[in-house]
């Protein structure tokens, strides 16, 4: 997806959200939809599912600030946090975790089923 976007000309930033929910003793992991909560900022909200605690709530921080820049200026990257423009070649890749950090081709290992 992030290819073909690309080659329309645009700016194509890519994400893979990772962080594991402390809920159930960590039983759910990091199931669909679980980025929600950050991207939005919302993590009280969702609290069953996130257990909005303190690793989340910075998270959700630095995930809804990165939308908001991405969204203002069609860059995601801030002071601490430098997003690189995505690459076929190195597929640069923000996750997010409790330990955000730029990784290049973090699905490699499965990338040959996705295409």
């Amino acid at each position: 997806q992030a290819r073909k976007q690309q080659a329309t000309g645009a700016t194509v930033y890519s994400y893979w959200f990772t962080w594991v929910s402390p809920m159930l003793d960590g039983a759910i992991g990091c199931p669909h939809g679980m980025d929600l909560p950050a991207a939005f900022d919302n993590t009280a909200r969702c609290d069953q599912f996130t257990g909005n605690t303190p690793e989340v709530r910075k998270l959700a921080k630095l995930m809804s600030r990165a939308f908001v820049n991405f969204a203002r200026s069609g860059d995601p990257s801030q002071p601490g946090l430098k997003w690189p423009v995505y690459d076929p070649q190195g597929v640069a890749t923000m996750v997010f975790d409790a330990q955000t950090r730029v990784e290049d081709d973090p699905l490699a290992s499965v990338r040959h089923l996705l295409t």
